[in-house]
C-alpha cells in the first residue's frame, strides 16, 4: 500500500488513479507536506486510542463517510512564575515572628519559566474535509479538568476552615483569617468557572459522540 500524493488517501502499489481524489498517480510526483498524508504516514506511531475507536467504527458528523485519518496537534505555551510576593511564606513568617514576620514574603522568591505541551487528536473525514476530536482523547482532557476543579474545590473549603479558626482565635490573628479567605473566595470563583466549563464541553463532547459513533 501507498499514499497518494495528493489526498493522502491509502492506495494499491500499482494503483495509476487515486480511488479518493480521482487524480492520475505519477510514480515521480513529489508527496508535498500534507497533514493527512503526514498522519497516516505515521499512524503506528498514533497512541492506542485511536486504534481503539477505528474498530468501533467513526463516521464523520458532517457527512457520515467512514473513511477518516488521524491527526495529532501540538501546542506550546510558555508559563513564568514567582518573583513576587509569596503568601504562604509570608503566613509563615506571621506566626513565627509576629507582624514583622509578613516581611518573609518577599524573601526567596525566584522567577521559573515553565513549557507546557498540549496534544490534541483529530480525525479528518477524507469526503468533506471535516475535522473533529477524537473522542477518547477528548474524554481525558475533560476528566483532568475534572479533577483539577475537584482540587480548587477542596483548596477553597480548607482555606474557609482556617480562616474561621484564626478569626475565633483572635489575638492579632484576625489578618491571617482575612487573607485565608480571600485565597479561599478566589479558589472557590475559579472552582465554579471550571464547573461551568466543563459543563458545557460534556454537553459538545456528548452530542459529537451520538453523531460520530456507530
Amino acid at each position: 500500500m501507498k499514499l497518494c500524493p495528493f489526498c493522502g488517501r491509502a492506495i494499491e502499489d500499482d494503483a495509476r488513479y487515486c480511488s479518493g481524489c480521482g487524480k492520475k498517480i505519477n510514480e515521480h510526483d513529489e508527496i508535498t507536506h500534507n497533514p493527512i498524508t503526514e498522519a497516516m504516514l505515521h499512524y503506528d506511531e498514533m497512541p492506542d486510542v485511536i486504534t481503539k475507536r477505528k474498530r468501533e467504527i467513526v463516521r464523520c458528523p458532517r457527512c457520515g463517510e467512514h473513511s477518516l485519518h488521524p491527526l495529532s496537534e501540538t501546542t506550546t505555551s510558555v508559563q513564568t512564575s514567582g518573583g513576587g510576593y509569596s503568601s504562604g511564606k509570608g503566613c509563615l513568617g506571621w506566626l513565627l515572628f509576629g507582624p514583622v514576620g509578613l516581611l518573609c514574603g518577599g524573601l526567596g522568591q525566584k522567577q521559573r519559566t515553565s513549557i507546557h505541551t498540549d496534544n490534541k487528536l483529530y480525525w479528518i473525514c477524507n469526503e468533506c474535509g471535516f475535522k473533529f476530536r477524537n473522542i477518547d482523547d477528548w474524554n481525558n482532557e475533560i476528566e483532568s479538568k475534572i479533577k483539577q476543579q475537584k482540587l480548587e474545590q477542596y483548596s477553597a473549603i480548607t482555606l474557609a476552615v482556617l480562616a474561621v479558626l484564626f478569626f475565633l482565635i483572635g489575638g492579632g490573628m484576625e489578618f491571617l483569617g482575612i487573607l485565608f479567605f480571600a485565597i479561599g473566595v478566589a479558589d472557590g470563583v475559579l472552582a465554579f468557572t471550571l464547573s461551568q466549563s466543563i459543563k458545557r464541553e460534556k454537553e459538545d463532547y456528548e452530542k459529537l459522540q451520538e453523531e460520530s459513533l456507530e
